[in-house]
């Protein structure tokens, strides 16, 4: 009851997907279903998911085949200190 209500009374704009579940991708089928449900229900209620940990050229082709559209991980780029990320948006 909690998260129903959470879902129908919050107001956000992204959802991120553990890395545990995203990891899980390609060895579980039940994984990608939950991915592919929670996409689903992004698009419906106005969020978007981003997946974390993608740090392999399967798991962002699974999460692409799953809808999923923003990935965070080291494949995208390592971490970066504050310092450095201003410096980066500017030169892409």
């Amino acid at each position: 009851m909690l998260f129903r209500s959470y879902l129908q009374n919050s107001n956000f704009q992204y959802v991120k997907l553990d890395g545990d579940l995203v990891k899980q991708l390609k060895e579980n089928d039940r994984s990608m279903e939950i991915v592919r449900s929670i996409v689903s229900l992004g698009n419906d209620l106005g969020f978007r998911v981003v997946a974390e940990f993608v740090e392999t050229e399967l798991l962002l082709d699974l999460l692409i085949q799953a809808g999923c559209r923003l990935f965070q991980g080291y494949l995208c780029s390592p971490a970066v200190p504050a310092d450095n990320f201003t410096e980066l948006q500017k030169q892409s």
